[in-house]
């Protein structure tokens, strides 16, 4: 298996191992019983209903109400959790955009 050559690639569920994992841990003052949990995460390209309210400049209520009469932007839910996609609340304000 090649070797890492930063930190960035060691990603949870990847092994390196010999002589060379302990120098990539003692080269980034690591301890190498630590998990290292990856920078990028599934969810990154979502929004929740908080940051989403706050990015369009209305309430939380509003985007609620919007989807109770179908005219928000599409949501999808983890558990009860709404999480809306970036892309997705771009197409929707690309679809409301109206000729000046």
């Amino acid at each position: 298996m090649a070797t890492p050559r930063s930190v960035n690639q060691i990603v949870v569920g990847m092994s390196v191992v010999g002589a060379q994992s302990s120098n990539i841990f003692r080269q980034a003052n690591l301890d190498p019983n630590r998990r290292i949990v990856p920078v990028a995460t599934i969810l990154e390209e979502y929004l929740t209903r908080t940051e989403l309210a706050a990015e369009l400049g209305v309430c939380e209520r509003t985007l609620i109400r919007w989807h109770d009469l179908g005219e928000g932007p599409a949501v999808s839910k983890i558990g009860r959790r709404p999480l809306y996609r970036r892309a997705g609340v771009a197409a929707w304000l690309a679809a409301r955009e109206v000729a000046a």
